[in-house]
């Protein structure tokens, strides 16, 4: 596992903003940290009007909280950095929805998937100098997954009595209950898949991952659709291999996995307010971005900011 560790004397106490570079050239802003909270007041999809300005005009001070800055800085996912300069604000209409971004100075890829949504997108952009970490691909071996896959069954066995318990509630009220009963012991004789995780060592040498992971069951009442229970989870590793659990989901779902989001971590900031991190949430019919803050027994969502 390649890990990269956060560089010393970074400016940790400023204020600045993050983006999503898309494919096409356009940063679109999800977040700002003020010094202390973070906040977001890139504005929704709107017409330009004489309200809001024409999309060749300055962007209003309010919509990024600061005179907007010139020069930017890319990070992309293989932890390399390059600087970009914003040419102008535009309001962009395309097939995936119309919204206000930044067109920059970046060449546009050349191998774009035209009409496909969402846009991909190349890395995130800062606003200033300010350090971050890439949460890397990881091999889930190396990590604390130990810990996760005994808490994660845990946590699957809760929702599978939750699940049946509801469906008996619906029997007995003589409404429908879909599917069958969750059989309390197939996890133990059913194997977890490991999707994703990815990895981040901070500097102190505590490596920090998530790990998102599978278990498929045959499902009689639906021969061509089997259930899935969704494993989603943080966790940590000191220097001394001491291994913290600090977040736990599972989603009882079936193929479409309409119940359970993907997430891509995308880097780690080390603030005076803590650490967070920069993500990418897929849902069924949504994308966000998002930050958390990773605590030191607990992961929370600050601010998740939808795909504009």
């Amino acid at each position: 596992m390649s890990l990269v560790s956060i560089a010393p004397g970074q400016n940790n106490s400023g204020k600045f903003i993050v983006g999503v570079l898309q494919e096409s050239g356009e940063i679109i802003p999800f977040a700002r940290y003020d010094g202390a909270r973070w906040v977001n007041t890139w504005p929704a999809p709107t017409e330009p009007s004489k309200d809001s300005g024409p999309p060749v005009a300055p962007v209003p001070r309010e919509w990024l909280g600061e005179t907007p800055p010139t020069e930017w800085r890319l990070w992309l996912s293989n932890g390399t950095t390059h600087e970009i300069r914003v040419t102008r604000p535009a309001y962009l209409k395309n097939p995936c929805g119309n919204k206000w971004v930044l067109n920059t100075d970046f060449p546009k890829a050349l191998n774009q998937r035209p009409n496909t949504c969402p846009v991909r997108a190349i890395g995130i952009v800062l606003s200033t100098d300010q350090e971050v970490l890439p949460m890397l691909p990881a091999d889930h071996s190396q990590l604390a997954f130990g810990g996760f896959e005994k808490a994660a069954g845990a946590a699957e066995i809760r929702e599978m009595r939750e699940s049946n318990a509801e469906r008996a509630r619906l029997i007995a009220r003589r409404l429908p209950a879909a599917g069958l009963p969750w059989d309390l012991a197939a996890p133990s004789r059913l194997p977890m898949r490991v999707e994703h995780a990815f990895a981040a060592q901070r500097e102190s040498g505590e490596v920090i991952s998530y790990v998102e992971a599978n278990r498929r069951f045959d499902d009689e009442s639906d021969p061509g659709c089997s259930r899935y229970s969704a494993f989603r989870g943080w966790t940590s590793r000191d220097v001394s291999r001491n291994d913290a659990i600090l977040s736990i989901t599972v989603h009882l779902t079936d193929c479409d996995f309409k119940e359970a989001a993907f997430t891509t971590p995308i880097a780690l900031l080390e603030l005076k307010e803590g650490t967070f991190a920069i993500a990418q949430v897929n849902g069924w019919e949504s994308q966000s971005y998002a930050i958390l803050k990773i605590g030191p027994a607990e992961v929370t969502t600050v601010l998740d900011s939808p795909v504009r």
